[in-house]
């Protein structure tokens, strides 16, 4: 099912993944502001939609190793950030996920 903001669905076009993130903690349950986080940890998230892969020089697709439903850890450095409705997203090339987490495909 491709994920839909403000009434759009979106697809990610090409090798790029769609990655919905939890919201950032901002304060603790007693009021106390909290800065932004500085840590060189990687971002994690589910991946939510996927693109049809990257083009190889014959023309053809490479179809992305990353597949909806998986949990994604990538660079936070990297990507676009999406707000919408509560939910919070980030949009990444696939070569910017680290790993995945996700069912065993036999490898």
């Amino acid at each position: 099912m491709t994920p839909e903001i403000d009434g759009y669905f979106l697809r990610p076009t090409d090798d790029r993944v769609l990655v919905r993130i939890a919201p950032p903690v901002t304060e603790t349950p007693g009021g106390i502001l909290l800065p932004p986080p500085k840590s060189r940890m990687p971002g994690k998230g589910i991946v939510v939609a996927r693109g049809p892969g990257r083009y190889l020089a014959d023309g053809s697709r490479l179809p992305p190793d990353v597949r909806v439903g998986d949990i994604a850890y990538f660079r936070t450095t990297s990507g676009k950030d999406i707000q919408s409705g509560g939910a919070y997203f980030v949009m990444l090339k696939e070569e910017d996920v680290l790993m995945t987490v996700g069912e065993d495909d036999g490898l």
